[in-house]
């Protein structure tokens, strides 16, 4: 999921609480071939006994795999639905960040995406489709303890999250049954109103424009419209040999004030206020991560540039506009991660800048890392690494490792 989808999401379910901290506390931990839950201080609490396990989600269960057969467990690691079926996933899969809720659709489970969020506001009305011996049911949870909702008598069966129906499928005929296990017709199914969201809009302004002359480049940005007359401000003059603006933008109240150029041999930017905000002074400069990680940084803007051959950041400090060395410039290269969190290579391993704190957080470099997509522990990030047997295993922003190898 992308930061702008989460904002839609964000805005879309207000009225849920976003930093539910009751749940998905522990963090998945493997030894070696084997995996339990520790906390974020990487203490183990649910012992490394599993084949494979998910993150804890609303309803306070995660997913388990051991000798082959699938269940849930609670966070005291007692066992809420027996470790017996082929497979089993909730239909709905929510996942908090700290401003904002996600849900994963399941292909396999899910028909559509037409979420009704006032109802997975509350998780005992999560369901879970489970499957044994090639045929599939529904489960419900009743004090923790699992009911039979819809009989396995199925060859395969898909939720209607819109509707809120199952769509039962056997050798012969489709069924439909409600969240209660109640059956219901085509033709009932067919007066129901589906749920219908939509993502607030935003008052569009003028994007700034390139334009040329001479075989130089600069920009412009329309000020003013009378009678069909435009009338453009020049924020940055023509000329420079190149000039990038940003033209994938977000929409959601961020300005269009990063523009990069370049004269001769080296880089530097405006901002929308006709502003030089970095010399003309440097090899290359990361335009994606100059202009993205600053949105959060109003005072703390930052530049990812090349000096000499190596890279690293400059920006002002405690409301500074005069720029000072933030990362020193010893590294081979940047690669966005997610949010504050900036990748930094040196000698072909990567390690992780925390670009508010200005710190690197990680203790040794990884041969790969990525932001873990569903922030299921609130505002405390979690990272994919590989470990030495080239497993996916998981890293805290607090530079503590979920794994021994």
């Amino acid at each position: 999921m992308t930061l702008t989808q989460k904002i839609i999401t964000c805005a879309i379910v207000a009225l849920i609480s976003a930093t539910n901290c009751a749940f998905g506390q522990l963090i998945p931990f493997c030894q070696k071939t084997t995996w339990g839950f520790s906390t974020k201080e990487g203490k183990v609490v649910i012992p490394c006994v599993y084949e494979s396990v998910d993150f804890f989600s609303d309803d306070r269960l995660a997913r388990v795999k051991k000798n082959g057969k699938y269940g849930y467990i609670n966070q005291k690691g007692i066992v809420v639905i027996p470790l017996e079926y082929d497979d089993c996933h909730r239909i709905y899969e929510i996942y908090h960040s700290e401003y904002s809720v996600g849900i994963e659709t399941n292909p396999s489970t899910n028909l559509n995406r037409n979420y009704d969020f006032m109802e997975i506001e509350n998780p005992e009305n999560n369901r879970y489709v489970v499957s044994k011996a090639k045929k599939f049911g529904v489960l419900g949870l009743i004090a923790e303890k699992p009911k039979v909702v819809i009989p396995f008598n199925y060859i395969s069966i898909m939720y209607d999250p819109s509707k809120k129906v199952f769509h039962c499928k056997n050798e012969l005929t489709m069924k439909y049954f409600n969240k209660s296990g109640g059956k219901m017709t085509e033709k009932q199914i067919n007066a129901l109103q589906p749920e219908n969201y939509f993502a607030a809009s935003f008052e569009e302004t003028p994007l700034p424009v390139v334009v040329a002359a001479h075989g130089k480049y600069g920009v412009v940005r329309e000020s003013s419209k009378h009678y069909g007359r435009v009338t453009y401000d020049t924020l940055v003059a023509i000329i420079y040999d190149t000039v990038i603006i940003d033209k994938e933008v977000e929409g959601f109240g961020f300005d269009e004030d990063f523009i990069a150029v370049k004269k001769g041999d080296k880089w530097g930017a405006y901002d929308d206020k006709k502003r030089l905000i970095l010399p003309v002074e440097y090899d290359s400069i990361n335009f994606k991560l100059s202009k993205y990680h600053k949105h959060w940084m109003e005072y703390n803007r930052s530049f990812y540039v090349l000096k000499n051959g190596k890279w690293g950041v400059l920006g002002g400090k405690d409301n500074s506009e005069t720029l000072t060395v933030l990362l020193p410039f010893e590294y081979d290269g940047f690669s966005e991660i997610y949010y504050k969190f900036v990748g930094v290579w040196k000698a072909g391993f990567v390690e992780i800048f925390q670009n508010e704190d200005l710190k690197i957080i990680t203790k040794k470099g990884y041969s790969f890392i990525q932001n873990y997509e569903h922030e299921s522990l609130g505002s405390f990030e979690i990272f994919l690494v590989k470990n030495k047997a080239g497993k996916t295993v998981y890293l805290g922003e607090n530079g503590v490792e979920f794994f021994t190898d």
